[in-house]
């Protein structure tokens, strides 16, 4: 078991693995509850994203994607000013078996660790986050503060590096704006109904369809 400024888990009741994307990148994933996740952040280079200028940033913190390219559409279907809406699950550039999670399914996720309160703080990686603003990691989620690309990415900018963490759903709040999940450096909450841009460029994780029947 670890134990942790009074919060426990039974490690052996996690659930670990791996999962490669269509162009091989491995990604490590665990199961929380009744869902399986990605571990860490998307890698894959497809158009749509970028990375930022500094040669470990891709390594580190993964690939930056629009949201129309998250979800596996061109700009001029799903990008800002289209109206995307979706009433099953959205592989978009997840693996085969894997999807983009909805707002609906973060929110599972935090409510089964405990709810949105203390998310941030169990969710986030151990160090990397500005001002003390660490969480204790106790899944084995690993959020990192990848932060965004906000403006062209040929620039190769990324804003709050260090500071937050930005991951698309696969909900449109509007024609402009996409729901995305997240955390920040001075909070020990986690959200997953914020509206942001299409535009940005944001991390993506994916959860699996659904978790073999032996998962608890």
């Amino acid at each position: 078991k670890c134990t942790e400024n009074n919060w426990e888990i039974d490690l052996d009741s996690l659930n670990f693995g791996t999962v490669k994307d269509a162009a091989g990148n491995e990604y490590k994933t665990v199961g929380i509850k009744t869902q399986i996740w990605m571990a860490e952040n998307m890698r894959l280079e497809v158009e749509g994203s970028a990375c930022a200028s500094d040669a470990d940033t891709c390594a580190k913190y993964g690939r930056y994607y629009t949201w129309a390219t998250a979800i596996g559409k061109l700009e001029s279907e799903c990008g800002a000013g289209q109206s995307c809406f979706f009433e099953s699950d959205v592989q978009g550039i997840c693996p085969d078996g894997w999807h983009l999670p909805s707002p609906e399914e973060w929110k599972a996720l935090y409510d089964a660790i405990g709810g949105d309160d203390g998310a941030g703080y169990l969710l986030k990686s151990i160090s990397g986050w500005e001002a003390n603003g660490n969480g204790i990691d106790l899944y084995g989620f690993n959020v990192l503060p990848a932060g965004r690309i906000t403006s062209d990415p040929a620039e190769g900018s990324v804003g709050e590096k260090g500071a937050s963490a930005f991951i698309w759903t696969s909900s449109e709040r509007s024609a402009f704006y996409a729901f995305d999940a997240g955390f920040t450096f001075g909070s020990t909450a986690g959200w997953h109904d914020m509206g942001y841009q299409k535009i940005e460029y944001h991390s993506v994780r994916c959860v699996m369809d659904s978790a073999p029947a032996d998962h608890n």
